[in-house]
């Protein structure tokens, strides 16, 4: 396993003070090159590490705990916060530099029943969209089973998930799943590109609404949000079009024209293991 006994989290002896103060970095991290242009793959990894020892301290041993208890009520209500590692993580990942590998998909897969236990409508319309969609979309790049996908259908039908970007994406990997005309955040002009590109009737098109969207409409403030200039903060992962990059991949876009924009995961898009 290598580093990723580092970047999971692995169990450290006590160190001394000095050693607190001066965190050793990997050989292999130093050797890395980041895929960010704002921060080197040193920075990601500490940051990382920060966020590990604070899911280790909490929500990692309540999620043990109610693992162990079989308190499904309690890893529902937990399962938005759990779940969110998916992209947190690899973000941070791909962000650093590390190649990506199966070990991706197999933390991926260990984390999605989270997901699937915190689906719900009502969540939907509370914070739980752009979760959805970076999951939904991280799991396309990943080359993530379509039975995965199939499981993700099952909850949203059974909990009236709908959205017609979510649902889209979704159809695109699980095919019988229903696909609803309503968009949750219809006046989101990242959403309607989306939507755009869903809708597109031909390559060409959508090939132009991507390319678009990356350069005039995902580095915004309305479209990040809290994430807007967040490589001012401690706590940058990197600014990633997870749902233009899996949308170009499960449609078989031609990227030539915007691979080189600073916002589109190439290396994902084009990672071809697993499968």
């Amino acid at each position: 396993m290598g580093i990723f006994n580092n970047l999971f989290g692995s169990k450290k002896q006590p160190q001394s003070e000095k050693e607190n103060r001066e965190e050793e970095v990997p050989d292999e991290v130093k050797r890395l090159k980041s895929r960010d242009g704002n921060k080197d793959s040193i920075f990601f990894y500490k940051t990382l590490n920060k966020i590990i020892k604070n899911r280790e301290s909490v929500a990692y041993k309540l999620r043990d705990q109610y693992i162990q208890e079989n308190n499904l009520v309690a890893l529902k209500n937990f399962g938005n916060n759990i779940s969110s590692d998916i992209y947190t993580y690899v973000s941070y990942w791909y962000s650093m530099g590390q190649p990506i590998n199966e070990n991706w998909q197999n933390f991926y897969l260990t984390n999605l029943k989270f997901y699937l236990l915190a689906i719900n409508k009502q969540t939907l319309l509370n914070g739980l969209y752009t979760h959805s969609s970076k999951i939904l979309a991280i799991g396309i790049l990943l080359n993530i089973d379509r039975a995965e996908f199939k499981k993700i259908s099952e909850r949203y039908v059974e909990e009236g998930y709908e959205d017609f970007v979510l649902d889209g994406l979704v159809h695109l990997k699980y095919h019988p799943h229903p696909i609803s005309d309503t968009l949750q955040f219809p006046n989101e002009i990242y959403i309607q590109k989306l939507s755009a590109i869903l809708k597109s009737t031909s390559k060409q098109e959508a090939e132009a609404i991507v390319k678009d969207t990356l350069e005039n409409h995902f580095y915004t403030r309305e479209n990040l949000q809290a994430a807007y200039e967040s490589h001012k903060t401690e706590f940058y992962s990197g600014y990633w079009a997870w749902e233009l990059a899996a949308l170009v991949k499960v449609m078989g876009l031609d990227d030539s024209s915007f691979k080189d924009n600073p916002y589109y995961p190439y290396d994902m898009v084009h990672w071809t293991g697993g499968n």
